[in-house]
């Protein structure tokens, strides 16, 4: 066995759907689509965080972003380059790396849009050398895991109103075929984060149903 497939089992514990909590937005690249809300919008990334610092930091899995469609050739070219080198670095060190495909304010895309986007964006990262993804759950979500040979996890994206509508969706992404879900905001903007996440980890890892685990666990907001 080796280390990444080593790395990637403590992910799928028990060969279980992964849960993924995440406390802020560190990557080892920085894209300016990450700060829509300062009016960028063209989607310029760069390296961030050297390969090898983050393995130094005691990191098992590095997350790369990549950002396509943004409206150049180029800048979608230079896009890939920065994700293929930090990919290639990765991999030289035995690391697995979770490719995290983003579309250019997928606040404006409507839903078909949003999914054509995910479906095709997919494909690419995993045909770049991906070991898994990380994306948006999309309206026809089993197209996208079924068209993409490597596991998918479903992002949280924006804070839901309701805690059990953040279940329903961690629900339909692993009905969808997703092998887990990466939520922040809903994981951990809530009264009792504990609970939360205890319920996602039923509905994600056993395959309780969304609205069960909300009872069980007293999340009535």
């Amino acid at each position: 066995m080796t280390g990444k497939q080593i790395r990637l089992n403590r992910l799928f514990s028990g060969g279980l759907n992964a849960v993924v909590v995440a406390a802020d937005h560190g990557m080892l690249n920085w894209s300016s689509h990450f700060c829509f809300h300062w009016g960028y919008e063209e989607g310029v990334a760069v390296p961030a965080m050297d390969p090898a610092d983050a393995v130094a930091a005691g990191a098992d899995i590095l997350l790369v972003c990549l950002t396509l469609r943004t409206g150049s050739e180029a800048r979608d070219a230079a896009n890939v380059k920065v994700f293929c080198s930090l990919l290639n670095e990765a991999k030289k060190m035995g690391m697995p790396v979770v490719g995290e495909f983003f579309p250019a304010r997928p606040d404006r895309l409507t839903p078909e849009e949003l999914h054509e986007q995910v479906y095709r964006g997919c494909r690419i990262v995993a045909e770049l050398g991906a070991d898994l993804i990380k994306t948006f759950y999309t309206q026809k979500f089993s197209e996208v895991t079924e068209g993409c040979p490597i596991a998918i996890l479903g992002l949280g994206a924006e804070k839901t109103p309701k805690q059990i509508q953040a279940l329903e969706l961690a629900e339909r992404i692993v009905q969808g075929g997703g092998r887990g879900v990466v939520f922040g905001r809903n994981a951990i903007q809530v009264a009792d984060p504990v609970a939360f996440q205890k319920a996602l980890c039923d509905v994600v890892k056993r395959g309780i149903s969304a609205g069960k685990a909300a009872e069980q666990y007293g999340l009535i907001d």
